[in-house]
């Protein structure tokens, strides 16, 4: 069986075209021709939430039963985790965001790929095609030029995924001054000072403010 690109009317080419179902239909043949196939697919991001973490493809997935924003520790990390692509892992999202083609008894129908197949693409290690993941993040942080990366989602300046953790308020680009307290102060447990009229010494408690 031959995976030959199909034609479109306009003479372009769609490796995978969208299905009836919604899902990309990718067509295989023999295991040489899986793997170059199904590698192709991979690093076109067939599948969603895809990335490249220290040369391995991983997926950005919910984990369920997980503790989120809302449970007595409001630091908690929303439930999400980049999950290295596995022949089992890749095989389930594959039957998820795709329809496989391939032989069988002699007849093209939906198959799902062979674990050796799958192995052999994810053993390589170069995927130009796949975003570089560095790290999920929970909170708001600034970027190296100085940007504030506070949007949720992935972030392609820094490689960062930012958890959309609706418990924050948003931080203004431009705090305003009167809401401010003034240079050099600092605040512990609600009460604000400065370093000069201070009643009692910063602790390890107290958190500083600069602007």
């Amino acid at each position: 069986m031959s995976s030959t690109p199909d034609t479109t009317p306009h003479g372009g080419t769609s490796l995978w075209p969208v299905g009836d179902d919604g899902r990309r239909i990718v067509r295989i043949g023999e295991d040489p021709d899986a793997i170059r196939v199904l590698t192709r697919a991979l690093d076109a991001r067939i599948i969603p939430g895809t990335y490249v973490s220290d040369g391995a493809p991983v997926v950005v997935e919910e984990i369920s039963g997980a503790a989120g924003p809302n449970s007595a520790d409001e630091d908690v990390a929303l439930p999400l985790t980049a999950s290295v692509l596995k022949p089992s892992l890749l095989a389930a999202l594959l039957a998820e965001h795709a329809t496989v083609h391939g032989q069988k008894n002699c007849r093209t129908a939906e198959a799902s790929p062979p674990g050796p197949v799958l192995s052999a693409v994810l053993a390589r290690r170069a995927w130009p095609g796949l975003p570089v993941l560095r790290r999920i993040i929970s909170t708001p942080v600034l970027r190296p030029d100085g940007t504030l990366l506070q949007t949720p989602g992935y972030d392609e300046r820094t490689g960062f995924y930012l958890a959309g953790n609706t418990h924050l308020a948003p931080i203004p680009d431009h705090p305003h001054r009167t809401r401010s307290p003034p240079r050099g102060s600092f605040c512990w447990n609600g009460s604000c000072g400065t370093s000069r009229g201070a009643t009692r010494p910063p602790t390890a408690r107290t958190t500083w403010r600069c602007w």
